[in-house]
């Protein structure tokens, strides 16, 4: 407890203290002695008595607070504790301004990767670009229209990594709304996959009720089934959507019977600019992964004998 960086402290139901850690006394600038029976919490520290009641607090909440006595901000996170014959809660203190900085430090860390990725995914057809244009004026009238094709196609596949890209940049807030799946579906193959909504089979026995922004969940669902088709067995005309409703969740499956997905490019599926097509940008999965966890959903992908399958897992509502 002495080294622990977190700070600990355990009230029981009349809220009163009953152990702390040094880490604690500092976030919370109170000064207890050594060996102590229990003090009211109150007594010691009025700023935090006054925000919490025993038995108003959830296991998992987290709020935070300003200390005077410390001048510290505090971050708490609630977690009750299973004693013999006692109702004791265990509240977890941290430095509110270390999360915050470890959280920019995360965002920068992310951000730099992200550039590194996006300047290598454009210096490859770049380079072809200026390769073909260095050859332009030596070559013959056949092959300048066959480098006029690749530089028209290289410079193409930088426009879509430009604008996935920024797809991904100006992301709008997730607004979150009551989705009737039935109704959903049908809109979806009429006006996003009317090209190939013959080649879907939909397995949906009752009207689901989801909580999930329509156009984020419109897009996970493109790019999922768009993926299965390229992928799919050429001599199996269709890939199945299933939806299976379970007491609190419901599971969205979007399966095609292809080869599947290697076990080596397992743990990079959802990375940005990961992709094994040659013209794919590798935004697709990544776009969708973070759309569902912006939801509160998951997007997962599980291993078949035949083919693939990428699963959504999100709440019910009842």
């Amino acid at each position: 407890m002495e080294q622990i960086e977190d700070g600990y402290l355990v009230l029981d139901e009349s809220n009163h203290i009953v152990l702390t850690n040094p880490a604690a006394n500092t976030l919370l600038g109170i000064h207890l002695p050594v060996s102590h029976e229990k003090t009211p919490l109150i007594k010691w520290q009025p700023d935090l008595f006054e925000l919490i009641k025993f038995s108003d607090l959830e296991d998992g909440e987290e709020f935070t607070f300003e200390s005077q006595q410390s001048l510290y901000t505090v971050h708490v996170r609630v977690k009750h504790l299973v004693v013999p014959e006692q109702a004791l809660v265990l509240l977890i203190l941290k430095d509110a301004q270390k999360l915050t900085q470890r959280v920019q430090q995360l965002k920068l860390a992310a951000l730099g990767q992200l550039s590194a990725s996006i300047a290598h995914e454009i210096r490859n057809p770049l380079a072809a670009i200026v390769q073909a244009n260095e050859l332009f004026n030596e070559s013959d009238a056949h092959q300048q229209q066959m480098l006029t094709r690749m530089i028209r196609k290289q410079a193409k596949r930088i426009d879509r990594i430009v604008e996935d890209t920024l797809a991904m940049a100006r992301n709008k807030p997730t607004e979150p709304q009551n989705i009737h799946l039935m109704e959903f579906f049908e809109s979806l193959f009429e006006e996003d996959l009317v090209d190939v909504k013959h080649m879907i089979q939909l397995e949906l026995s009752e009207n689901i009720q989801i909580l999930f922004d329509d156009k984020q969940l419109r897009q996970v669902l493109i790019n999922l089934v768009r993926n299965a088709l390229r992928h799919n067995a050429s001599d199996i005309p269709y890939i199945e959507i299933k939806v299976h409703a379970e007491e609190t969740k419901v599971r969205i499956d979007v399966i095609d019977f292809g080869l599947g997905v290697a076990k080596r490019d397992l743990s990079q599926l959802f990375k940005p600019f990961f992709s094994t097509e040659i013209k794919g940008t590798g935004l697709g999965l990544y776009l969708s992964h973070s759309f569902c966890e912006a939801n509160h959903a998951k997007l997962t992908y599980v291993e078949r004998q035949q083919g693939a399958c990428f699963r959504i897992e999100c709440s019910i509502i009842n």
